[in-house]
């Protein structure tokens, strides 16, 4: 069993050991500097590594709120179609039906250079019948080249909760209906890149 001590003014503490005291030994000492040392900078890494974590999250829920909020959508500076839009008919089936209205949602990709670009949209449906609509695809301005804002005229299918087109420069856009908002994704024939997103009713 041993035991702490005092020493004489600026010497190593002593150490009871079978009841006499004794000088630590040089080595000892150094062992238990070298493991205060370690024990240290492991507790500054695992920091580190922790506030990295919280501030990627932290930008990632603030990014998801800015893009998926409705005002971001209703901001967009995407021009209203030529085309009024019309109610469905009552022989409309429910699932149809559910399209009808104006939705948005803001398109994020990757854009010239590498960069992260953003784009706002909204679709305007008009359901004809339990397989078809016509809709209005109008794009806002693209925030990476500053072009955009134009309006397109499609005859989109329907299918149970799935609605989809082929735009003019090749994209197959896909709305899948899930009761208040539409699931939306684009994949253009060039890239075969799928982009994802979300479209709130308006």
């Amino acid at each position: 069993m041993a035991a702490w001590g005092s020493g004489e003014a600026g010497s190593a503490p002593l150490r009871l050991t079978n009841g006499t005291f004794q000088k630590p030994c040089p080595s000892d000492i150094g062992n238990r500097i070298h493991d205060l040392h370690f024990n240290l900078a492991r507790g500054d890494r695992v920091m580190m590594r922790f506030s990295k974590r919280f501030l990627c999250l932290a930008a990632g829920v603030v990014i998801s709120a800015i893009f998926s909020s409705p005002s971001f959508a209703q901001n967009c500076d995407a021009p209203n179609p030529s085309v009024a839009i019309s109610p469905p008919a009552a022989s409309v089936s429910s699932n149809a039906a559910a399209f009808f209205g104006v939705w948005g949602g803001t398109w994020t990709f990757q854009g010239i250079r590498k960069t992260r670009a953003d784009m706002c949209a909204r679709l305007h449906v008009s359901v004809t019948s339990n397989n078809s609509a016509n809709v209005s695809y109008c794009y806002g301005t693209r925030s990476d080249t500053g072009v955009g804002r134009q309006c397109d005229q499609y005859t989109a299918s329907i299918s149970g909760n799935v609605l989809q087109f082929k735009g003019n420069l090749g994209g197959n856009y896909v709305f899948t209906n899930q009761g208040g908002s539409l699931a939306a994704q684009v994949r253009l024939d060039a890239s075969q890149r799928t982009t994802q997103t979300q479209f709130q009713k308006m």
